[in-house]
């Protein structure tokens, strides 16, 4: 029977590329929350979601914007009224008003706090307010990992391939990008394979019947 595992991510917004990665077969928890904010130490700010592991350990985080308005929602009588009813349009637009609320409040507080996150041309924050970020690439790892795994070790090592994929890609939003892994890193195969042969490659199959011909 296969066994169930955690897999924590922390992620680097402004560089697109994983900082740390978790995969145990326990629950979350505060252990798990300090070996992935380690990476991180000197990030301007920390932004998780409402999971109560951070508290004590990044008293200076900025909860997600997506998961505080859900976990709002879920007690909402306004939105338990208006779902019941079958009023979804108008639930839409309920909730589109609260996000807008709930964004210019927090931009409004990041901004004072962290002001070189702040585009004076534009006129806009370009600091992250939520976890989405790194949403779709949880999804990708989830997407990928594709079967149960039975062994904590098969999944991590699985996890941590899809993770370093991520964050070396070469195609993202739709168009092609450079990751700050090939701009910044020194990787070559002959580090991994040894130093580099002089030996040429023996011919392939077809190159044979060329000849031959």
């Amino acid at each position: 029977m296969a066994g169930r595992f955690t897999v924590g991510c922390s992620y680097l917004t402004q560089l697109g590329c994983f900082a740390g990665l978790q995969c145990r077969n326990t629950a979350f928890a505060r252990a798990l929350a300090l070996a992935l904010v380690f990476p991180l130490l000197g990030v301007d700010y920390w932004l998780t979601d409402d999971n109560d592991c951070y508290n004590d350990i990044l008293p200076d985080r900025v909860k997600c914007l997506v998961h505080k308005l859900r976990t709002r929602a879920r007690s909402d009588e306004r939105v338990s009224e208006l779902h019941e009813a079958g009023e979804l349009e108008e639930l839409r637009e309920y909730l589109e008003d609260e996000y807008e609320t709930a964004y210019e409040e927090i931009v409004a507080t990041l901004r004072e706090e962290h002001p070189s996150f702040w585009d004076e041309d534009e006129e806009e924050f370009n600091g992250p307010v939520s976890t989405n970020a790194i949403e779709g690439g949880n999804w990708r790892l989830k997407y990928g990992l594709g079967v149960p795994y039975a062994r904590c070790h098969a999944a991590r090592a699985r996890t941590s391939l899809l993770a370093l994929r991520e964050s070396m890609s070469t195609f993202t939003n739709g168009e092609p990008a450079e990751s700050f892994a090939h701009r910044h890193g020194s990787f070559s195969f002959e580090q991994v394979l040894g130093e580099s042969s002089t030996q040429p490659l023996p011919p392939r199959k077809e190159d044979h019947v060329t000849q031959a011909a």
